[in-house]
């Protein structure tokens, strides 16, 4: 399966399980993914991003989110 495939996958599988915060989730992934903090310390910078936009999720959406948007991204670098 290509990139873009992939992407719009990804996409219409958040939106379905997230709703409109999946743009959001997105995002706030993208803002921080050139950072050079560790990918814990990213993990943990998104995470008080989104709570601190009045996002709420369950801990295992807000796991999915982050994975599906990491990978959104990888897949649109390609």
């Amino acid at each position: 399966m290509n990139g873009i495939m992939t992407q719009i996958l990804i996409s219409a599988a958040a939106k379905a399980l997230i709703g409109a915060d999946w743009e959001k989730v997105k995002s706030v992934v993208a803002s921080v993914a050139d950072s050079t903090l560790s990918g814990s310390q990213k993990r943990e910078e998104v995470i008080q991003r989104i709570k601190a936009l009045g996002l709420s999720l369950s801990e295992s959406l807000l796991n999915f989110a982050i994975e599906a948007a990491v990978t959104w991204l990888k897949q649109r670098s390609r």
